[in-house]
């Protein structure tokens, strides 16, 4: 079965709607054959609003699943009232790592960081300015 990463935007829940939401999605992807190898919910202030909204949740399922059942899953999603907007990515291979939190992101952006040079002085580029016209 092909693998796919289902992500979706809600509007602001209360923790109790929280958890109930993302167990009646991981309850629909297993009851039409599919298989949840990972499931993530942070909240987010959105870049832009939509609907309305200017911040809520995104709701990441990463499944195993044939494709006329992740059509369902998505048309199920899209009929919920408090689901703004859905998105299904279709994955060549199986997704090796567990999806990344800020915190995880933040760390590897400061491994990336070039080192700073030090600043030269004045001085020595006075130093190397008269050498090179010699």
């Amino acid at each position: 079965m092909p693998y796919y990463e289902l992500a979706f935007l809600t509007s602001n829940l209360s923790p109790e709607k929280k958890s109930f939401l993302m167990a009646e999605v991981e309850e629909n992807i297993e009851k039409l054959g599919g298989k949840v190898e990972e499931k993530f919910i942070e909240k987010k202030k959105f870049a832009y609003s939509v609907k309305k909204q200017g911040e809520g949740f995104l709701g990441i399922f990463l499944l195993s699943s044939d494709t006329e059942a992740i059509k369902k899953i998505k048309k199920s999603l899209e009929k919920n009232e408090s689901v703004l907007r859905t998105m299904v990515e279709r994955k060549r291979i199986k997704p090796k790592t567990k999806i990344p939190s800020r915190k995880h992101v933040a760390e590897k952006t400061k491994e990336r960081e070039k080192p700073k040079k030090e600043k030269v002085k004045i001085e020595k580029l006075d130093e190397k300015l008269e050498e090179l016209l010699k």
